[in-house]
């Protein structure tokens, strides 16, 4: 007899700690839910805090190559200084009104990061442009919109224009397409 009561007991036991499992469980449960609607924002705000990051180094990476123009063309050209972007926006809309080009592509021109202006160190007779896109860490867009931006402003001012990309990391990429389509890498 007295190992059944021994049994009714350990049972009740062992019963009130699986109801006080379950509770536990049942409010991990809730933490847990919890927890990944936080990771799910904290994912969010690091995806912008990225974005954001990103922006502010290209965008000082970009006031930086406009402000030592020397620095990073001057191997390339004598006289290297940056091209006044309000004659530019001038000649691009002068070049639509004359039906030359679109006014979609005075814009995407307009957008070049730095266009610099200078004579070739070897041979620098004539005064050429490079148009340069700047970004932080190069990318195979980078190297596309720098030498589409260079035809535009060739096209415009009939003059030699460069295309160019500057930055501090590469993709394997934008390596291979400034090789394909002559794209200086600085």
């Amino acid at each position: 007899m007295n190992s059944q009561k021994d049994f009714k007991i350990s049972y009740k036991r062992i019963s009130i700690k699986v109801d006080k499992i379950e509770k536990d469980v049942a409010i991990l449960k809730q933490d847990v839910d919890i927890l990944k609607q936080d990771v799910a924002i904290l994912k969010q705000d690091v995806a912008k805090l990225k974005s954001d990051v990103g922006w502010l180094k290209g965008g000082f990476m970009e006031l930086h190559v406009r402000d030592r123009v020397g620095a990073f063309f001057g191997r390339l050209l004598k006289r290297a200084s940056l091209v006044d972007i309000s004659k530019l926006a001038d000649s691009l809309y002068d070049a639509v009104e004359k039906g030359i080009i679109s006014s979609q592509e005075a814009e995407d021109a307009l957008r070049v990061d730095a266009l610099v202006k200078g004579f070739p160190r070897k041979n620098g007779q004539k005064e050429v442009l490079i148009a340069a896109e700047i970004s932080f860490a190069v990318d195979k867009g980078d190297v596309e919109r720098a030498e589409k931006r260079a035809m535009i402003i060739r096209k415009v001012l009939g003059k030699e224009c460069i295309p160019a990309v500057i930055g501090k990391e590469f993709t394997e990429g934008a390596n291979k397409a400034c090789q394909d389509q002559s794209v200086l890498l600085i």
